[in-house]
């Protein structure tokens, strides 16, 4: 069995919705079972009370994770724990899976981060030596992300078997995740056992890991029946994401910070979900640009005049290129596959002028080229980009450069100090000399604010 070892690999963690496979377990439905818990009970009304609920019956055990284990499975007591803890963490991700299927991404992963929040709470009220909650969520998350993931790399031959009927099954991802378990788990007998048939516990393990799925899938539904529609303004708290767009980049800079006007430092949850909203259509309207340059460069039939259409396109994607570099750490890629796109189109342009033998017009062509390359090595910093972007008002521009750490300030300064750009050099050391002297007797500590002006070149 060395060969299942090698199908789990360290891998980073995705967000992922399991496919739906053609052959599954059959498990006593849980549905009746559902029904009959929750038969008098007085459901949550809103995401973020039925978010609060998951947690406290994760964390202090009560329906739905209390009902992990089949019925009609009888698991040796030696795997009785080590079963029990990943369905229920099953059960829990399902939980973010259904948030993503019915409310979206954003909804998601809001409340994700609202539930992370409780669980860092929790960590701290209840400090324990070598536990963490939220570590431990993100583990076994991991783990049931992966093992899915494996899954749907594996060909379907290698996951296929025959039955005593000669009937060709497929096995379903939970056998995989029930594989990790057995051999990852450090109470399991199986632990860093490479030869081993299980003794039929994967079975085992496969189907009570199949029920807590189906379970939790009949009383999320349930819940749902009860939910009233999604309201933003119930959204509490956030986490602030590490690749943001630049609606939320600009909330980011603004929260608490004392160089904005009061108003403009309170940030809601409601506001971060706005601007994800908003960010999220600005990527889509991007993506959905660069994919129609690509099926017209790449699929759609050759032009009559080939060079014009070539010309055309190059400027088209080099006005996309730059809107996308705007969006800084919220790229999401999508200016490597501009750039790959852009190398085709060039590759085809110099193709045919060597076919013609235009040896003129190759020349002509490398040398706007090797000015592109030169001149896109000399990159603005990000905050030079997004001026006069719609997420910076123009009264936030001095105070949102104030915010910037000090490498950042001294990038965007560095930008300004040329001879054509001095004037608004000028204009930028009066204007964040004013700013900070009007909200100076907020500050108690002075020593960052110099540092900063004295990179801008003024002082106090």
């Amino acid at each position: 069995m060395k060969f299942i070892r090698k199908l789990f690999g360290d891998k980073s963690q995705k967000s992922l919705i399991p496919s739906q496979v053609r052959v599954v377990p059959k498990y006593e439905s849980p549905g009746a079972l559902v029904d009959k818990v929750y038969a008098d009970f007085d459901f949550p009304k809103d995401l973020y009370s039925a978010n609060k609920f998951i947690f406290g019956s994760f964390f202090y055990q009560s329906a739905p994770f209390t009902l992990w284990k089949s019925p009609t499975i009888n698991l040796p007591d030696n795997l009785e724990v080590v079963t029990k803890i990943p369905c229920q963490f099953l059960m829990l991700r399902y939980w973010f899976w259904f948030l993503t299927s019915n409310y979206g991404p954003i909804i998601s992963g809001m409340l994700k981060d609202e539930f992370d929040n409780f669980v860092s709470e929790l960590d701290n009220a209840e400090p324990k030596d070598n536990v963490n909650f939220l570590e431990q969520i993100n583990y076994y998350f991991t783990q049931i992300d992966d093992a899915i993931e494996h899954y749907e790399e594996i060909p379907e031959e290698k996951k296929s078997f025959k039955d005593s009927e000669g009937k060709t099954l497929v096995l379903p991802w939970e056998y995989y995740l029930a594989l990790k378990v057995l051999m990852n788990s450090v109470d399991s007998p199986y632990y860093k056992v490479d030869d081993t048939d299980f003794d039929g516990n994967d079975n085992l393990v496969m189907g009570c890991l199949g029920y807590s799925k189906y379970l939790a899938e009949s009383t999320f539904n349930k819940f749902k029946e009860h939910l009233a529609q999604f309201d933003a303004n119930t959204l509490k708290t956030w986490r602030w994401k590490k690749y943001a767009g630049l609606y939320e980049q600009q909330l980011k800079r603004k929260h608490n910070c004392v160089y904005f006007n009061k108003e403009d430092r309170v940030v809601t949850a409601k506001d971060v979900y706005t601007a994800r909203l908003m960010d999220s259509g600005t990527w889509r309207n991007l993506n959905e640009s660069y994919l129609k340059l690509k099926k017209e460069i790449l699929d759609d039939e050759s032009p009559v005049n080939a060079i014009s259409f070539i010309a055309d396109k190059r400027e088209e994607i080099d006005e996309l290129i730059t809107k996308v570099d705007m969006l800084g750490v919220g790229k999401q890629g999508l200016d490597i596959q501009l750039i790959k796109l852009r190398e085709s189109l060039i590759d085809i342009w110099m193709y045919i002028y060597k076919e013609q033998k235009n040896d003129v017009g190759l020349a002509n062509l490398q040398k706007a080229e090797e000015f592109n390359k030169l001149h896109s090595k000399q990159n603005s910093p990000d905050f030079i980009k997004v001026i006069g972007h719609d997420s910076i008002p123009d009264n936030q521009i001095l105070p949102s450069l104030l915010s910037l750490n000090l490498f950042e300030l001294k990038e965007v300064i560095k930008h300004f100090e040329t001879e054509e750009l001095r004037e608004s050099l000028i204009n930028i050391r009066t204007g964040a000399l004013n700013c900070v002297k009007e909200v100076i007797g907020e500050i108690q500590d002075l020593t960052e604010v110099k540092e900063k002006l004295n990179v801008i070149g003024v002082a106090l």
